[in-house]
């Protein structure tokens, strides 16, 4: 079967709840089904931590959120990541 996994924030890394969750989610459904993502980030995910769930996934699809459009400033931690390019 074919499933479509709507997650708000990218499910990685899971370390907290709504991502722990949704990885968890995905990572089980994907034993039997082919599953695709379909999530919003804010860019700051990191892209081993992208692999690991595009492994999981026949198809990942992400719409990028500036901090602007989400009405609030991103976490210090990854305007320091960002600044290091």
């Amino acid at each position: 079967m074919e499933v479509l996994y709507l997650s708000a924030p990218f499910p990685w890394p899971p370390n907290r709840g709504d991502r722990l969750t949704g990885y968890q989610m995905i990572r089980a459904l994907s034993r039997g089904d082919e599953v695709t993502l379909a999530s919003f980030t804010d860019g700051c995910e990191e892209l081993r931590g992208a692999k690991a769930v595009r492994a999981l996934c026949r198809r990942v699809e992400t719409v990028h959120l500036s901090a602007r459009s989400r009405g609030r400033r991103r976490s210090p931690a990854c305007r320091c990541r960002s600044r290091r390019r």
